[in-house]
């Protein structure tokens, strides 16, 4: 059966992730340079904003706020309260991003298909995404896995039914193009959906088994093409 139904993964698939922690962290450090002061002095938020991408590029995400408010370079803030605004602000800001030059061209190259989208992460984070990137505009829906809860978040198939439901439609009428192969692929291709993995950021050069990788792969989104679509189409059903 012909693949009729195009679904994507957002973050690293659609566009590049960083350029929203870049967004984000401008934002906070624009706060903290307004709020705080070190030593009676302003600090620049060129400096705060240097000194978060130095500590999220060494040890992660999860501490960059409370690392920049307690670090004696800027400040000496380093409360729950500030932490939590800054989250906050981070969160609901509006962020600067845009889509992959190839996302762009691909989507328009498959607008005669109803196109979805399917992501973790904060509801209100991913939602804000959609609409900076104007992909409520162009999706049929969006289902971020966290407006039903934890439980629902991939590899959980539970949104993957809601556009087959949607579209009255079959899994293996259903294509999803995602970057993850931890969590994008593994449940999904269980119950007949069709995968495509996408070669771009964080998780590109991770290599899994291949019960858990998608069936086909490509470099970017420009590889995506109707051949490739009919391959996976004539795919027999017990194929990984």
């Amino acid at each position: 059966m012909a693949i009729k139904i195009i679904a994507f993964d957002l973050d690293e698939t659609l566009y590049d992730e960083h350029s929203y922690l870049l967004s984000g962290y401008s934002e906070v450090a624009m706060y903290m340079s307004k709020t705080f002061r070190e030593g009676g002095k302003t600090v620049g938020v060129g400096s705060i904003l240097t000194y978060m991408l130095n500590v999220e590029a060494k040890f992660g995400r999860s501490f960059v706020f409370q690392a920049t408010l307690g670090t004696g370079e800027h400040f000496n803030a380093n409360t729950k309260k500030n932490v939590k605004k800054c989250i906050q602000i981070y969160r609901q800001h509006i962020p600067d991003i845009c889509l992959y030059p190839e996302a762009k061209k691909c989507l328009n190259r498959f607008s005669k298909f109803p196109q979805y989208l399917i992501s973790d992460g904060n509801k209100y984070v991913q939602n804000n995404k959609v609409k900076a990137l104007g992909l409520d505009k162009i999706m049929e829906a969006f289902y971020l896995t966290n407006r039903y809860g934890n439980h629902y978040a991939k590899p959980c198939p539970y949104c993957f039914f809601l556009v087959a439901k949607r579209e009255k439609g079959e899994p293996n009428e259903i294509v999803y193009i995602g970057d993850n192969p931890h969590k994008d692929f593994i449940e999904i291709k269980k119950h007949g959906f069709h995968t495509i993995r996408v070669l771009t950021g964080r998780y590109k050069d991770i290599k899994v088994p291949e019960e858990r990788d998608a069936h086909i792969t490509i470099n970017n989104l420009s590889e995506l093409t109707e051949e490739v679509l009919e391959k996976l189409s004539r795919r027999k059903k017990n194929e990984i």
